[in-house]
């Protein structure tokens, strides 16, 4: 998922240098220099840099220099979309990702024009480093050039972030969690001050053995403009079927979490439906502008909270068992006009939520064969006057079509998902509750037999 890319820099008043940095952290790239920016890219890959050259770094667009910005590129080539701080509430319109005049171009190039590279620092870290062979099974945190074919085919997700120094050295500590394999360090000829601190040296000579335990950075972590709040959190590997949303995201910020992974009910780790901090599944397609991207082609993996708080996140893992065994980081930005535009994308046909799946795609075939049927109610029902939404309800119940008057209420539904677990049914026989049940089935709500 990620790509290696390089940040921006900018021309330095001639006033005393004030040593400012950034993260350029792509779920790939994490760089840093006198003003330093952080690119999250969805598959890991961080690069720290740091460079003390009359020069700056710092997400940029075109000549502008910009707090954050994401970059959603679409499956196939090289077609993409942005979003601006300023500029949050609707996609880019289409563009090429390399184009000159674009974010990505005009970050990475401060580096890759620069005649100074020895003044940089940088940490790249990858599962896939250049010139292996193979991928390490290690970590998550993956990087590779953006001309690679797999990245060039699917669809990905960029997030580029301006910080100061020492925010940038608490990201630096807290994505330590994630444990990623260094495969490049340099340090800066002139200024070593950001690469030989404490946060970065371990960072780089992995100083730190973590438990299966998580880091979040408190109250958020100021990008350059203000308020421009960020959370960052990471968590290291684990060795069971959890995930960094259930585990930590939804219990730090006290929100239910809605989280993309283009997948099926099938191969996504199962909705978290008990007590109030809830983790809803977006399994795909999904739609970027006026471009619909299948489930197999997207490598992006984005969450935003189901409700109130307007961060939109972005991270190197999804929800499926495989990646729950990986270190993990997820990062955060704090913009109504993007997490709104990204709620947008999630509609009730890829949502798994609450209520049994409630389209026939997602709900086991009714069983229509010989004089014992099955049909399905799948939503939405109005108990006594209030419609409860497919995606609001994590009741599941039952009553026989005609005839016998028992009411039954469920632990499961009918998908397949649902049929993997051990179940239970209980029936209570009253026919006025069983007529009353039955209203709530409708012409409109019913998958019936013909």
């Amino acid at each position: 998922m990620a790509d290696t890319q390089v940040l921006a820099l900018r021309p330095q008043a001639e006033a005393p240098p004030i040593h400012k940095e950034r993260t350029l952290r792509n779920t790939d790239w994490l760089e840093a220099d006198r003003t330093r920016k952080t690119e999250v890219r969805i598959r890991t890959l961080y690069t720290l840099q740091l460079s003390v050259t009359p020069i700056d770094y710092q997400c940029k667009e075109q000549n502008n220099d910009v707090d954050w910005f994401f970059v959603y590129k679409l499956p196939g080539g090289k077609s993409s979309h942005h979003l601006l701080p300023n500029a949050a509430t609707d996609w880019s319109a289409v563009e090429t990702i390399d184009d000159q005049q674009k974010p990505m171009h005009s970050t990475m190039n401060i580096y890759i024009g620069s005649g100074n590279k020895a003044n940089t620092n940088i940490v790249a870290y990858s599962n896939y480093p250049p010139h292996f062979k193979f991928e390490l099974p290690m970590t998550l945190a993956i990087g590779d050039l953006f001309s690679n074919e797999k990245t060039t085919k699917e669809a990905a997700a960029f997030l580029c972030m301006s910080y100061s120094d020492l925010n940038l050295r608490a990201i630096a500590k807290i994505i330590d969690y994630e444990q990623p394999i260094v495969f490049f360090a340099q340090k800066s000829a002139t200024v070593p001050a950001f690469y030989d601190s404490t946060e970065v040296q371990k960072l780089v000579n992995g100083l730190h053995k973590y438990q299966p335990t998580a880091s979040a950075s408190g109250d958020g972590v100021a990008t350059l403009t203000q308020p421009g709040t960020v959370k960052i959190f990471a968590s290291a590997p684990v060795a069971y079927s959890s995930d960094i949303y259930s585990n930590y995201v939804v219990k730090i910020l006290q929100k239910s979490f809605q989280v993309y992974t283009p997948g099926t009910t099938a191969t996504v780790l199962r909705k978290s439906c008990v007590g109030t901090l809830k983790v809803e599944n977006v399994l795909g397609p999904i739609t970027v502008k006026d471009t619909v991207i299948p489930i197999g082609q997207d490598s992006a993996r984005w969450s935003v909270p189901k409700s109130d708080s307007d961060f939109i996140c972005l991270s190197n893992t999804g929800r499926t068992a495989n990646d729950a065994k990986y270190g993990a980081s997820v990062a955060c930005v704090l913009s109504k006009e993007a997490a709104d535009l990204f709620r947008k994308m999630i509609t009730k046909e890829n949502l798994d939520a609450f209520y049994t799946p409630g389209t026939t795609a997602t709900v086991l075939r009714k069983s229509c064969v010989g004089t014992l049927k099955v049909e399905n109610v799948l939503g939405p029902i109005t108990v006594k006057d209030t419609v409860i939404p497919k995606g609001e309800d994590s009741a599941r119940w039952s009553v026989p079509k005609s005839d016998s008057d028992f009411i039954c209420l469920s632990n499961t539904g009918r998908t397949a998902n649902d049929a993997k677990y051990g179940a239970t049914v209980a029936c209570v026989l009253n026919k006025d509750a069983a007529d009353l049940f039955r209203k709530m089935i409708t012409k409109e709500n019913l998958d019936a037999c013909p």
